[in-house]
């Protein structure tokens, strides 16, 4: 099919189409209104609407680093300020730590500890979490670092190890946990030994035959040996890197796949 695109005067520009594509045009034409070029434009307007967008969002999404206190997680890049003896003290949380008076901090307590010196206290003893607030950039309000250590325990979680890993120690040395989600029901595990625990004593009841790779022990064996709901024994008091790699086994045993059907929520 030939077109005509554009006439002036005795100049005419044309192009050549197919039956099909015409009609798939007229589809997207406005009765009465639209031509075929009415249609293209609009099309083409969509289209680079949409690629900036995509490009808009690309640069406007940054991963969320945190500084990891021995208490809790801080995002960084917060704005900060602690209240004190009529003052207010201003500082920022960076990626190598919390800012305070130009001087670096790994801790909020150790932040507010050191604020307070420098107004005279003597050995002063503070919780950074109820004490040093940050600066909310969505509500535009002040809320105490406690707040938010609270919302990351509830809405973070971050997997121990992922399935293809083989060494999985590496990300839960000096972690917490907070909970195992086994074959998707979560349970509450507050320590790396009830990780181990709880762990194994699920699997056992899906599983009840299992030898779970060899990990029971004699009740003779081992610094703390556990018993399980079997009647079996294992062994509790190891690093949480081992904890984590005997569960692993156990779960993959059980022919269930970590890193999907097992994880561990961290604090």
């Amino acid at each position: 099919m030939t077109l005509i695109i554009e006439e002036r005067g005795t100049i005419m520009k044309t192009v050549e189409i197919s039956d099909t594509l015409f009609a798939e045009v007229q589809k997207l034409a406005t009765p009465l209104v639209d031509n075929f070029e009415d249609v293209i434009w609009r099309l083409m307007k969509k289209e680079k609407k949409q690629s900036n967008n995509v490009g808009s969002n690309e640069k406007s999404i940054k991963p969320t680093q945190y500084i990891f206190c021995k208490g809790g997680m801080i995002p960084c890049h917060l704005t900060l300020r602690m209240k004190y003896k009529g003052d207010t003290i201003y500082g920022e949380t960076k990626v190598s730590g919390i800012y305070f008076e130009n001087m670096i901090f790994k801790t909020p307590s150790a932040a507010a500890c050191h604020v307070a010196k420098m107004k005279g206290v003597q050995n002063p003893s503070f919780d950074g979490w109820k004490t040093i607030e940050y600066l909310d950039e969505d509500s535009k309000q002040w809320e105490y670092l406690d707040y938010l250590r609270n919302e990351i325990g509830k809405t973070k979680t971050v997997k121990s190890f992922s399935s293809g890993k083989k060494s999985i120690g590496k990300n839960v040395t000096g972690r917490k946990p907070l909970a195992v989600i086994l074959m998707n029901k979560r349970i509450d595990a507050g320590s790396w030994r009830d990780v181990k625990v709880v762990t194994f004593n699920k699997l056992l009841e899906k599983f009840p035959n299992n030898s779970l790779d060899g990990h029971f022990i004699e009740k003779t064996r081992g610094h703390t040996p556990y018993q399980l709901c079997n009647g079996k024994f294992i062994e509790v008091n190891r690093s949480a890197e081992i904890i984590c790699k005997h569960c692993r086994e156990a779960v993959k045993a059980c022919g269930l796949i970590p890193g999907k059907d097992w994880e561990v929520e961290l604090r």
